[in-house]
């Protein structure tokens, strides 16, 4: 018994000696960490129909903003960061001006946050410009309400495009959070001891980075305050708080503050619990404090106490968690339509109301633009498995497609209705055939109209010219039963239909790798069951010749998915173009269980040592030098890229889908970037047709009103490497030549021919010409794209320039630029983009 009773008093002894050991070690770190402030960003992660249907995600948004208005009069410690503009705009529809005024005095105090970003996107897939315009919400709001707006927040995407630096910094945005979702893949990896960090666009424009993560690599950092560390009140912060500082300080963290995210959740409201938790903490404990704060205090604090001593890091780190818009072909497709013919569409309007024909539309192309945006951000209309009803998922399904075809309906009517009212003004004295040219650059060029092809030759850039009724071509085109040739290419089709030469007739050179274990042109598939080739019966092959200008092979298979190829050469273009149609009915059927089933088409091209650029957001992407230390590199294109050998280069344009891989198509990562094979493969589409519900697993349709054939159009453009501009040729694809027939009109007011503006240099893409957002002018936006320093000269066409002023991104002024006779010259730096306003006046009656 005297035995028993001192074992239990050395045990007891030897307890309290280990918690006061331990009890001094946590107070050890408390004491000597650097980190003397925790702040402490309370928000609700935004899921644009994630967790139910986006009808119901707006409510829920609305509803928690009604509700942190109410704590914020409560609690005189609470504050809110209303994470994505999305979720206001829910909110201050059908408010009173008096209650908006009412969270604006909110806002302005410091109680209520505002970030830049509209909503957290898929940005490798967004277009150039319409990377801009995501942040015009946010300057209609400073400017409307006078509310200042230095952070922009992108959270649970692992990375963003490369675009972001700049566009953020010429929006007036000082600061960048990253709430980095790690489940699959963190993006990039940038060491503990380097945050935050200046993140450097192309450009050099840099925007001060802060990556919120659980040190250690734990999921989503934008849910580490309350979800894992359990910093509510009553929580687990006495536990979490000093493990915490201990991996900080293993780390090498430097710095005397750190921010944490206390994310409520997808679509999650609000509450006090995190500022009740901070206060519980800081009645105990002299140091670290935990602050209820703002993003911007945080940056503000750092910026002000360290200065530039941050560490600088460029490139992209994009593209994997975008790849989930494989799942949407058709929405895809017409969503990249968009990003292009927008643009297009806004600037034919532009014109037309400088000429004063028709009123600019402006509010269809505001629509247009929001649709687009909100189809391209990261939610999608599913939800996370067993969340959802399938009612739920279907309605949200049909949603988000909603957004894609209203974005492009919209585009289509803003252009057709322009173009109609240009051919109604053109003084022509015949039926004729009117070209408009998209891009600033002169262009000559083959294009259909109808069943006539046309040479459309010398068309002006950013103008029109009219042709007569076709000539008389002498062919430079042969086409035989499996074979079409030009002047500078032969191509050859075997049994199978596919390409079984593509030769250079300029230097001999065969492009086709007939090593490759798949056959150019041929369908490849991804599975659980299997990964490879697709091989159905022996396809017919017909041959098509409209004209000396245009030929094609068409390739038919009865029971394959990839039910029709059309290989085209045009008269004096080194071009192949392929338009692949794809039957979704005749793909087998993807049960849950055993996943999705992915599909691309190979192009296994012979190009030794070849060298890969790829355009993305923020221009041509060297993957050898521009990503991020340790990024996930997924090949996601804007329009295409180039691999660029010894010597010969080949350029590829796919138009609908996105993501390209080599030699081998991969289930889920994509294969390594820089290639190691010069096998093109461009994926088609990720299918499923099962999904679980609430209820239980059963069929879904991710894309109802999809139509079952699917189109996917790719081109190949075969030149020397470095002696042709690989950016004309894309920017040329993706806007080609809009050609109408336009019958005699001798009382028109406008000339056969009109360029309105005139754009002369090398190496620019032009993104947009509008009408000015706020006041008189139209704007004109320019990207360089060769990396170089560059000059363009902008002068008067039809349209005469009378003055200039250099604008950011958001169309603040920032200074005027000197007009001489109509004309003026900007300087842009290599990868620069650039916004100017111009005043108009016509120069002729």
């Amino acid at each position: 018994m005297v035995i028993y009773r001192l074992l239990i008093s050395l045990i007891l002894t030897l307890g309290f000696f280990l918690e006061a050991t331990i009890l001094q070690a946590d107070t050890s770190i408390l004491t000597r960490s650097p980190v003397k402030t925790i702040y402490i960003v309370q928000l609700s992660h935004l899921d644009i129909g994630f967790t139910n249907t986006q009808a119901a995600v707006a409510r829920v948004s609305a509803k928690t903003i009604d509700e942190v208005i109410a704590l914020c009069e409560k609690d005189k410690d609470y504050k809110w960061t209303i994470e994505s503009l999305w979720q206001l705009e829910q909110w201050m529809k059908g408010k009173t001006s008096d209650q908006i005024a009412h969270l604006m005095s909110l806002v302005k105090s410091g109680r209520i946050g505002l970030t830049a970003c509209y909503a957290g996107m898929w940005s490798s897939i967004m277009g150039a410009e319409e990377i801009c315009r995501s942040f015009y919400f946010a300057a209609r709001l400073k400017r409307d309400y006078g509310v200042e707006i230095k952070t922009a927040i992108q959270n649970d995407i692992p990375g963003a495009t490369w675009a972001y630096p700049q566009a953020l910094k010429k929006s007036g945005v000082k600061y960048l959070l990253m709430g980095v979702n790690n489940f699959i893949g963190a993006g990039a990896e940038i060491p503990v001891k380097d945050r935050p960090f200046y993140w450097e666009g192309p450009d050099g424009s840099r925007v001060l980075t802060w990556i919120c993560s659980d040190f250690i690599g734990k999921e989503s950092g934008y849910l580490l305050g309350l979800w894992e560390y359990g910093w509510g009140k009553g929580g687990r912060a006495e536990e979490t708080v000093p493990k915490l500082l201990q991996r900080l300080e293993e780390a090498g963290y430097p710095y005397d503050a750190i921010l944490i995210i206390a994310g409520t959740g997808d679509n999650g409201r609000t509450n006090l619990a995190m500022t009740e938790g901070a206060r519980e903490w800081n009645s105990k404990h002299e140091s670290p404090k935990m602050v209820i704060s703002q993003p911007d205090e945080f940056f503000s604090h750092m910026e002000a106490k360290y200065g530039d001593l941050f560490p600088v890091y460029r490139g992209d780190w994009s593209g994997l968690w975008d790849q989930n818009a494989q799942g949407t072909p058709y929405g895809t497709a017409l969503s990249r339509q968009v990003h292009d013919e927008l643009p297009c569409a806004e600037a034919i309007a532009s014109f037309i109301e400088a000429l004063e024909l028709r009123k600019y539309p402006k509010q269809q192309i505001e629509s247009a633009w929001e649709n687009v945006i909100t189809y391209d951000e990261h939610s999608g209309g599913g939800g996370w498995p067993g969340t959802l009803t399938a009612e739920q998922t279907r309605e949200g399904n049909i949603t988000a497609q909603r957004y894609a075809q209203t974005a492009s309906k919209l585009t289509s009517n803003v252009l057709q209705n322009s173009i109609s009212t240009l051919l109604a003004h053109v003084k022509i004295h015949k039926d004729s055939f009117f070209v408009w040219n998209p891009t600033p650059h002169i262009r000559t060029g083959v294009i259909q109209v109808g069943d006539t092809f046309i040479l459309a030759k010398d068309v002006p850039g950013l103008g029109y010219r009219c042709y007569g009724p076709p000539q008389t071509y002498k062919s430079h085109l042969a086409i035989g039963a499996n074979f079409l040739e030009n002047e500078y290419l032969r191509i050859e089709v075997d049994k199978n239909g596919f390409v079984a030469s593509l030769k250079d007739k300029r230097t001999g050179l065969e492009l086709v790798d007939r090593k490759s274990k798949y056959g150019f042109g041929q369908l490849v598939q991804a599975s659980k069951e299997y990964n490879g080739p697709v091989n159905f019966s022996k396809p017919s092959i017909r041959i098509r010749q409209t004209s000396p200008l245009a030929a094609s092979l068409i390739i038919t298979d009865a029971k394959s998915p990839l039910s029709k190829t059309e290989i085209t050469l045009y008269a004096g273009e080194p071009i192949v173009r392929f338009k692949h149609k794809f039957n979704l009915q005749r793909t087998p059927y993807a049960s849950y269980d055993d996943g999705s089933i992915k599909y691309d088409i190979a192009y296994p091209f012979n190009i030794p040592n070849g060298k890969l650029t790829f355009d993305t957001p923020a221009g041509l992407l060297n993957p050898y030098t521009d990503y991020m230390p340790k990024a996930n590199c997924i090949l996601n294109v804007q329009h295409g890229g180039d691999i660029a050998g010894s010597e010969i280069a080949v350029s590829f344009f796919s138009r609908q889908a996105f993501n390209w891989e080599f030699g081998n198509i991969n289930w889920i990562w994509g294969t390594p970037i820089p290639p190691q094979t010069t096998e093109l493969m461009v994926r088609l589409l990720s299918k499923h047709d099962e999904a679980k519900y609430k209820e239980g697993i059963g069929r879904v349709i991710v894309e109802p009103d999809a139509p079952n054939v699917l189109t996917f159009e790719t081109a190949f453009y075969i030149h020397k490497p470095g002696a042709e501009n690989v950016i004309h040729f894309l920017e040329s694809e993706a806007n080609p030549l809009i050609a109408k027939p336009i019958k005699a009109n001798p009382n028109g007011n406008l000339p056969s021919s009109a360029q309105f503006i005139k754009l002369d240099g090398d190496g620019f893409s032009l993104l947009t010409f509008k009408k000015a957002e706020v006041g008189s002018g139209y704007v004109i936006r320019l990207m360089e794209n060769k990396n170089r320093q560059s000059e363009i000269q902008i002068s008067s066409g039809f349209l005469k320039i009378k003055s200039a002023e250099l604008l950011d991104i958001v169309e603040n002024p920032i200074g005027k630029l000197p007009v001489q006779n109509g004309a003026f010259a900007i300087e842009m730096r290599p990868r620069e983009i650039v916004t100017i306003r111009l005043q108009l006046s016509r120069t002729r009656k």
